[in-house]
């Protein structure tokens, strides 16, 4: 290929891939709900939600994990999301489908 050649080349492959854009449907973020602002008294179960969204802001049907980032405080059902406060403080808590995880959420036992 001549060397005058390769750059209109690059130049063009650009071109193609910004008009193609992201994948829109691809899943891009998981929004969490936790009911009762997030608070639970130790022994009682808080029941959280949560629902992946693709690149158009969309809910779309994916497995949700569910996982606790702090097991000395907070006890999660990894399928449901249950969460049993264990003890006085704070735990987190975090949803995730596949390598994607959401932000982890504040859970105040009481």
């Amino acid at each position: 290929m001549p060397d005058a050649v390769r750059p209109l080349l690059a130049l063009a492959t650009l071109a193609l891939a910004c008009t193609l854009g992201p994948d829109l449907d691809r899943i891009v973020a998981i929004e969490v709900v936790l009911p009762d602002s997030g608070r639970v008294a130790v022994g009682d179960t808080l029941y959280p939600s949560a629902r992946a969204l693709d690149g158009r802001g969309d809910s779309v049907a994916a497995e949700i994990r569910w996982s606790a980032l702090d097991t000395a405080i907070i006890a999660v059902d990894s399928t449901t999301g249950a969460t049993v406060g264990k003890v006085a403080g704070t735990g987190r808590l975090q949803a995730r489908v596949a390598s994607l995880r959401s932000n982890p959420q504040s859970v105040l036992v009481q």
